[in-house]
């Protein structure tokens, strides 16, 4: 239709906002930005301006793109925090296929120690299905969308391998979750039932802080991790990345190419 067609640059460069905030398919919110579009084209038939149409149609987009992102954002993101934070995985990360470096000489070397920790990871999201997360998140990083860790700060904990690009990259694993999850999937992290986990949150038991907000807990992800003894790594995206890629045994592909489908708006 002509009139999707006019409205095409403003929603693939909504699309590919919305897919970058909430870490949602590009595809996903694309699709759901016509199919509204489409249902207020209809609606302007009873009386609505020519003038507005085009307006409504891209506001019913817009809002229509923002409700199912965010909805599958936060499913998306609760699954991810009971993978990731998962003691049983966080203690077998499945071997690493035959990398150039880690192994290959002193693992005390610090630098290889760094280099192993952030394969590690890397190798974890691609077991739990986030690699896609992690390759957006990263290009945040980088960009300089997410705040970096300074430079001296990774110089104080002794970072920043020398030649390393991106010096500054480095973040934290908890950067890379939700602030808080709920008392079910802080429950599954610990392997307990829901009802073992609310129990130890009324005796005073659970590993950290609770916050009841009307009739829910919300747990803080960072103060779980610490409660319950989970490292929260530092990691460079490089070393994270290459994890992936052995893991998948995708041998030299790029994983963080940027995704493709609509093209990234200009600016």
């Amino acid at each position: 239709m002509i009139i999707l067609d006019c409205l095409a640059p403003v929603l693939r460069a909504r699309s590919w906002k919305i897919s970058r905030e909430f870490f949602v398919d590009r595809h996903d919110v694309q699709s759901d930005m016509v199919e509204a579009a489409l249902e207020a084209w209809k609606a302007t038939e009873k009386g609505v301006p020519v003038h507005q149409v085009r307006g409504a149609m891209v506001k019913a987009a817009v809002s229509s793109a923002y409700r199912r992102a965010k909805v599958d954002s936060l499913r998306s993101l609760t699954s991810d925090v009971e993978a990731l934070l998962s003691l049983d995985k966080m203690t077998h990360v499945p071997a690493l296929r035959a990398s150039s470096v880690v192994g290959a000489a002193n693992p005390r070397d610090p630098d290889l120690a760094e280099i192993n920790r952030g394969e590690r990871q890397g190798a974890l999201f691609q077991e739990v299905g986030c690699v896609d997360r992690m390759r957006i998140f990263h290009e945040q990083i980088r960009s300089g969308q997410r705040p970096k860790m300074s430079a001296q700060v990774a110089g104080d904990l002794a970072l920043a391998r020398s030649g390393i690009a991106g010096s500054d990259n480095y973040y934290k694993i908890s950067d890379f979750l939700p602030a808080v999850m709920g008392i079910q999937e802080a429950a599954v992290a610990m392997g307990l039932s829901e009802a073992t986990a609310r129990r130890m949150v009324r005796d005073g038991t659970f590993p950290c802080p609770v916050t009841l907000m009307g009739r829910i807990y919300k747990v803080s992800v960072k103060a779980f991790m610490r409660g319950v003894g989970i490292q929260d790594a530092i990691v460079h995206p490089d070393d994270v990345e290459n994890g992936a890629v052995h893991a998948a045994g995708f041998g030299e592909v790029n994983i963080a190419e940027s995704p493709t489908g609509f093209d990234c708006p200009d600016g």
